[in-house]
């Protein structure tokens, strides 16, 4: 049987190395497909061993999301266990504990999303955001360098008529990689840029939909990152 392109991007991925290790951040507009590109790259993981899912907004959407890519992926639904913390202080337990709860059959933890640890109602605006630089960055940082793959997801808002993350400067200080994700208004192809925070090097870029089944299908967006020139198309060159 012939193997579809989306299969092939995802071995392709896999056999590349381009799902990042350590800590990676991720953002991008609300409804750029944030949380489904992660439970792509989640069901990926638990082919090799647990993942745990911090959900802080306590929503469940993103479950049947996650169980369809794993089922794509031949993954282990099993190796899936989700959290459900609720308020800021809650969630911030939950990170601060979380090197409790992690063994040596865990792979990744996915946290969606990172500011919630954050009041976002920021009562009081001078000890906004301070446990997210003084307490939860560094331990999720230091659960990654145990060999522990970290996928934290922010929110973002508008600032200057410019669409930033929240806090995202205090975590990049702690991230090794970054991917944002963008999608065009009323399309359905959402693009990702992965970038090493350290080099400040794009390290690859693609797209991906969601098909009817509900399941990421991942394609090339820039050819020449994936070692052809722009004039290649399936792997022969016009020039």
């Amino acid at each position: 049987m012939k193997e579809d392109g989306g299969r092939r991007r995802l071995r392709e991925l896999e056999r590349e190395h381009l799902i990042p290790n350590g800590l990676t951040h991720i953002w991008g507009p609300p409804g750029s497909g944030k949380t489904v590109l992660v439970s792509l790259l989640a069901a990926l993981k638990t082919r090799h061993g647990r993942v745990e899912w911090v959900s802080t907004d306590g929503k469940m959407s993103f479950v049947e999301s996650l169980r369809l890519n794993i089922l794509s992926t031949r993954g282990r639904v099993q190796n899936v266990e989700v959290l459900t913390p609720w308020g800021c202080e809650e969630v911030r337990e939950t990170l601060l504990t979380m090197r409790e709860r992690i063994d040596f059959a865990t792979v990744l933890v996915v946290v969606d999303s990172i500011t919630r640890a954050l009041d976002m109602s920021h009562v009081e605006d001078v000890m906004w955001g301070r446990e997210l630089i003084e307490e939860v960055m560094p331990t999720l940082a230091a659960i990654s360098m145990m060999g522990v793959d970290m996928l934290v997801v922010s929110e973002s808002r508008c600032f200057d008529d410019e669409i930033q993350p929240v806090h995202g400067g205090t975590i990049r200080r702690w991230a090794s990689y970054e991917m944002l994700v963008e999608r065009t208004l009323g399309g359905r192809v959402s693009t990702v840029r992965c970038m090493d925070l350290q080099s400040g090097a794009e390290e690859w870029r693609t797209e991906f939909v969601v098909d009817s089944d509900g399941v990421v299908q991942l394609t090339p967006a820039n050819t020449s990152v994936f070692g052809r020139c722009e004039e290649c198309s399936d792997g022969h060159c016009s020039g």
